[in-house]
């Protein structure tokens, strides 16, 4: 029998497909495809893991060397894992105020997310009933992210709010105007591709 191939060893790691009686003697005796079909395996059950979590930074590497074995065509698996999911490492709503000073939380907060090697800073003032947000995309070590196109898509079910606030940014910085609070999903994607979602995003 002649090599599985990478389309059908993803299809078997990824879509939980058991394999024929064939394939299953083929893996058996092939030390290559059983390899590669092992590392996809694992991949597989990282992503469900990194589906829920930041992965870390020697995960990530891992990630994309074992995506050498898999055709940039297959399942777009290539373009999931161009989506970062984030998760927040820090909100100013949450912490403690400094004793013998006024809290700055009745007029601004601040959040901070993180995306393996990108960080989401997000300044949210109030201004009545809106919202205005500052963000900043940064990158880690001496990259820089320019440009990149944010979407800010309401998830509430508020008849007659904007649902969808799109900006170009500049040097990864971006605004939004007279946003209504509520649960929002926020997209930012780089210019290599990289896409960081930030899912759900509370605006108080």
């Amino acid at each position: 029998m002649p090599h599985l191939t990478d389309e059908r060893l993803t299809a078997l790691a990824f879509e939980s497909i058991d394999p024929t009686s064939a394939e299953a003697a083929h893996l058996d005796a092939c030390p290559d495809c059983a390899q590669t079909y092992a590392e996809l395996a694992l991949l597989a059950a990282e992503f469900n893991v990194a589906a829920r979590s930041q992965p870390a930074a020697d995960a990530v590497q891992r990630y994309y060397t074992l995506f050498d074995h898999v055709q940039q065509q297959s399942h777009g698996l290539k373009a999931l894992w161009r989506d970062l999911m984030a998760a927040l490492v820090w909100d100013s709503r949450q912490q403690p105020t400094l004793q013998g000073v006024r809290s700055v939380a009745a007029t601004e907060y601040r959040l901070l997310y993180s995306a393996g090697p990108l960080e989401l800073e997000l300044m949210v003032e109030l201004e009545g009933a809106h919202r205005h947000i500052e963000g900043d995309l940064i990158a880690a070590a001496e990259e820089t992210v320019t440009p990149a196109l944010v979407e800010l898509m309401s998830l509430s079910q508020d008849d007659g709010a904007p649902s969808l606030f799109e900006t170009e940014t500049a040097n990864g910085r971006f605004r939004f105007q007279n946003v209504a609070p509520g649960r929002y999903r926020l997209t930012a994607t780089t210019l290599p591709g990289q896409v960081v979602v930030v899912e759900p995003l509370e605006i108080t």
